[in-house]
């Protein structure tokens, strides 16, 4: 995919996002009888039917992990609140747990009001995102590991939810990491405690207005990243965090978020762009470890490769559309969007790579990425054609 192309799906999937839909189309009819599950992947829905869909398996050593946290900054006014006011989060942390996880209850992959949001983007009865299955068990006594478990901030796309990294979040606690996902409220759609739902509302996005928000997600992060290595951590970790080990990563507009944040704040060592262009100072390249996992390069991403300073590398995924990145390309390939979509609009979201193995390749690089910067892990999958993956190229290498 040449830049002009890619750039332009980037933009156009941001703005369509913006509006409260993926991408743009018809209605699909409704769903109705359960089918059965896909050996090969997660639970599934082939056209026509409907069931409660299980995300691909995490395949580390551990169980999964997670709790919510509703966290206030008192010290910052919330610049996209109609009415000012503190700013108010909600993440989730995922983590490594110990088997007695399998006594506890499996978490809910999200609450209804924002499951029916993307029920409306999907196209899909109600009900049936928020029935998504993970694996993760809700507040599941936590591994413990000497030094400390490395922590991982994720930003998802934007109009998105932190629900969209689940697979990928769920596969890194599986290998020993602890990943925070989290809302940007007025951006993400937010269920705060109370029921209160807050929608997503920024207005339309443009070059102009994309670096402040890039700003105000990387204030976010480090707003919960201080929250988590300060006394407001989850009791179920606490004792168990390494502070010196942090990394950040996102999805579109998130991936620029994370690369703001490694930026700005030095506590984190590597981060990653999922499939984004780049906003803000971060445009001109970092100095610490930094992967580009795309399906192209624009402008930005060129930029930021000849100014990056440190290791870096830029992996093109072949066939992939902007939202296979993330859960929703499981959902699509799980209830048959693309036999049920006009053929443009499955193409600009999720490309011709089947979902679940784009979740595979993600789920593969980012936590190699990860590993290596983080832990000393092999760099292989990194720096060489892999025939696991032959759909992934190194367009760009650093050393």
């Amino acid at each position: 995919m040449d830049s002009s192309t890619w750039s332009r799906r980037r933009f156009g999937a941001l703005a369509v996002m913006a509006a409260g839909a993926l991408t743009v189309g018809v209605a699909s009819p409704a769903l109705a009888e359960p089918a059965v599950a896909t050996p090969a992947g997660p639970a599934g829905a082939s056209a026509g039917t409907s069931t409660a869909v299980t995300l691909p398996a995490p395949t580390g050593q551990y169980r999964v992990g997670a709790t919510s946290l509703h966290l206030v900054d008192g010290g910052r006014t919330d610049p996209w609140a109609p009415q000012g006011g503190p700013r108010e989060l909600m993440a989730t942390v995922w983590y490594p747990a110990t088997a007695a996880a399998d006594a506890f209850p499996r978490v809910r992959y999200t609450t209804a009001k924002v499951g029916a949001e993307y029920d409306a983007r999907l196209e899909l009865p109600a009900g049936s995102v928020a029935s998504v299955r993970p694996h993760a068990r809700e507040n599941a006594p936590a591994v413990s590991a000497p030094g400390g478990l490395p922590v991982l901030l994720y930003s998802p796309g934007r109009g998105n939810s932190r629900l969209t990294g689940t697979s990928v979040a769920e596969e890194l606690a599986s290998r020993g990491f602890v990943v925070v996902g989290v809302d940007h409220t007025y951006d993400s759609p937010t269920e705060l405690p109370g029921g209160r739902f807050v929608p997503q509302s920024l207005p339309a996005p443009s070059p102009e207005t994309l670096p402040g928000e890039t700003r105000v997600r990387a204030d976010d992060l480090r707003f919960v990243l201080d929250a988590l290595v300060g006394d407001r951590r989850p009791p179920v970790l606490a004792g168990r965090l390494d502070p010196g080990r942090i990394g950040a990563f996102g999805h579109s507009i998130g991936g620029a978020a994370a690369a703001e944040l490694a930026r700005t704040d030095p506590r984190v060592r590597a981060g990653i762009d999922v499939d984004g262009s780049l906003w803000g100072e971060a445009r001109n390249g970092l100095d610490r470890p930094f992967l580009l996992l795309t399906a192209g390069v624009d402008e930005s991403l060129l930029s930021f490769r000849a100014g990056h300073r440190a290791w870096g590398r830029q992996l093109l995924v072949a066939s992939a559309g902007h939202m296979s990145f993330v859960d929703p390309g499981v959902l699509a390939s799980a209830y048959g969007l693309k036999d049920r979509w006009p053929a443009e609009k499955y193409q600009r979201a999720f490309g011709s790579i089947d979902g679940v193995r784009a979740a595979e390749v993600t789920r593969a690089y980012v936590t190699a990425f990860f590993d290596h910067h983080l832990r000393g892990g092999s760099s292989a999958l990194l720096d060489a054609a892999s025939s696991r993956f032959p759909e992934v190229t190194i367009d760009w290498r650093r050393d």
